[in-house]
């Protein structure tokens, strides 16, 4: 799935989830499109690099690689 971009200089463009994740950490965009409509970074919620303070088990991994 290709995502909506709005560089910082305006230009627009069509990207990969990896190539916006990287953008996003090179600050180099400015909104990016959802479902719901352009995301405007720096102003509205955007996903994580996933290393947050979850306590928890960890869920995603595959229960071959948890040594169930």
């Amino acid at each position: 799935m290709m995502i909506q971009v709005m560089y910082s200089d305006w230009r627009q463009d069509m990207v990969s989830p990896e190539a916006l994740d990287r953008l996003l950490a090179l600050r180099r965009v400015k909104k990016f499109k959802r479902f719901s409509g352009w995301v405007r970074v720096g102003f509205d919620s955007v996903r994580g690099s996933g290393r947050g303070n979850y306590n928890g088990p960890e869920r995603r991994l595959h229960p071959l690689n948890r040594g169930v």
